[in-house]
């Protein structure tokens, strides 16, 4: 934590001299979201009855600033419940061959986790992303593009860990023609978990109902992650896929493995695409744009003999590139221990506004 804050002030410092001298690309922005739920018993440990919530679910600030030619800073801070440092980051691009990346920062995991939740078609990540991905570290990281590839690879500090370290990197290959898309790619993380506690621990796609889908207690040595994905984009049509596993070894000899994945399709009306940059899409910039998705997605515990899968429908509209409603309708079931936990219903609202 003692580094995360001397990152952020060492950026709130470059920044405010960026601004003294009229550096023109320091930008300041943020956004909100305020989010409803609703759900079925089944999505609860306990649950008796249906419950909902409605919720503010973000407000994140973001500053961002070009320090000189060759060096930029990014800081974002998430503040509607406490101050949750983000992202704190330094970016050095003179390079022709590489860019390198120098604090909290996303690892290079997955298509879904580096995707903006403002570029995702549905309210909440998938299970398997939720589960698998690593989401933020400190670390190093290295970035580059070689034709039609994107590469990324890193060294991070996990925070959770006291010597926790990984290796993390994706490769990925895209092929695009007015915008429409052809893209696979790949990612990795080998990690050291200095015998950490860990435990799959979530939620059937409902941000606020509780987590089900539940591993064991392990004491955790390291943990090698693997992940495939695609992307088909033509006219406004986005097809994507990713299936991920995990294989932890414990401090008692034994191996628990993990696996799961998701298959998504969307369409915006307008028949517009979206911007393809770094291996990744990126958000709808519309205005009185309509999008329907649809979502199929699994998660399996193999040892624990605990699975879940989901079937997610959503819409979203578009009133401009800042303001987005989006609706979510999620039927899911589970398996505890080889114990079918039957199925439930929910409904997920959002209003997202960005300033």
């Amino acid at each position: 934590m003692k580094a995360q804050l001397a990152c952020c002030m060492a950026l709130l410092s470059v920044s405010t001299i960026a601004a003294a001298k009229d550096y023109p690309t320091v930008e300041f922005d943020g956004d909100i979201k305020l989010d409803y739920d609703y759900f079925e018993p089944n999505f609860l440990e306990d649950g008796l009855e249906s419950e909902d919530a409605i919720y503010l679910r973000r407000l994140r600030l973001k500053l961002s600033s070009k320090i000189t030619k060759d060096w930029s800073a990014v800081l974002k801070v998430d503040t509607h419940d406490g101050i949750d440092i983000r992202d704190a980051y330094i970016k050095y691009d003179a390079w022709d061959w590489a860019n390198i990346t120098i604090g909290k920062q996303k690892e290079p995991f997955g298509l879904e986790r580096l995707m903006s939740t403002k570029s995702l078609p549905f309210i909440e990540r998938s299970m398997v992303t939720s589960a698998f991905s690593p989401n933020r570290s400190l670390g190093v990281k290295l970035s580059g593009d070689e034709g039609a590839f994107n590469w990324q690879l890193g060294y991070f500090e996990d925070d959770d860990a006291a010597k926790g370290s990984a290796i993390t990197g994706r490769l990925a290959w895209g092929l695009t023609k007015n915008k429409n898309l052809i893209h696979v790619g790949a990612s990795f993380s080998q990690r050291n978990l200095d015998g950490l506690e860990y435990r799959i621990n979530e939620r059937l796609e409902v941000n606020s109902a509780d987590s089900l889908i539940e591993g064991a207690f392990i004491d955790a040595t390291e943990a090698s992650l693997r992940g495939i994905e695609f992307i088909g984009q033509y006219e406004g049509f986005v097809a994507t896929a990713e299936w991920q596993d995990a294989n932890y070894s414990t401090l008692d000899g034994h191996n628990y493995d993990y696996s799961g994945g998701y298959y998504q399709l969307s369409y915006l009306f307008s028949g517009n695409n979206r911007k393809y940059k770094e291996g990744i899409l990126a958000k709808v910039k519309a205005k009185n744009d309509w999008e329907l998705a649809l979502r199929l997605s699994e998660l399996s515990l193999e040892k624990e003999q605990s699975e879940a899968q989901s079937l997610s429908l959503g819409v979203n509209y578009y009133l401009n590139k800042n303001t987005r409603f989006s609706a979510n309708y999620i039927r899911a079931e589970y398996k505890s221990e080889g114990s079918n936990e039957g199925a439930g219903n929910a409904l997920a609202l959002r209003v997202f506004y960005r300033f």
